[in-house]
């Protein structure tokens, strides 16, 4: 039994390059003594580190800033590959919105799934068969190999 799929390369193989820092679209300001998330109308770079002033600025941040003139609003990205199946890997999550943690999380072809019998590997039946009664489905993300 091959492992290849032509149309997704090696089944199972994901190639993670370093995290070398984050892109965020947000902040978090206080208000009434409560930490509240504030959107924004331009990207931060930020390193992975994190100090009590928030999340440090990575040297680019301010680099891309000059040569956009201000406010960033797009970041060049350069893709390992050619293909998108092999950049972008998609997975579905439902989330038990009380808790806020996840219920079932699969690719599509798998899924771990929180049972009465505790996590247990199951064939992915997709997001909208993903429901419980007056919950929402599961909802795809995706991750990028840039």
């Amino acid at each position: 039994m091959s492992t290849f799929n032509q149309s997704r390369g090696l089944k199972g193989l994901v190639i993670t390059p370093p995290v070398i820092g984050r892109i965020s679209i947000g902040r978090v300001i206080e208000k009434d003594g409560k930490r509240l998330p504030e959107k924004d109308d331009q990207f931060t770079l930020t390193t992975q580190v994190h100090d009590q002033d928030g999340w440090r600025l990575h040297p680019l941040d301010e680099t891309l800033r000059q040569a956009a003139g201000g406010k960033l609003r797009s970041i060049p990205v350069r893709m390992a590959f050619n293909d998108p199946d092999l950049n972008f890997q998609s997975e579905y999550t439902k989330f038990d919105r009380k808790k806020g943690r996840p219920l079932c999380q699969g690719n599509g072809d798998q899924c771990q799934r929180v049972t009465v019998d505790g996590i247990q590997i199951l064939p992915c039946v997709g997001p909208i068969a993903v429901t419980r009664p007056r919950t929402a489905p599961a909802s795809p993300t995706a991750g990028s190999t840039c």
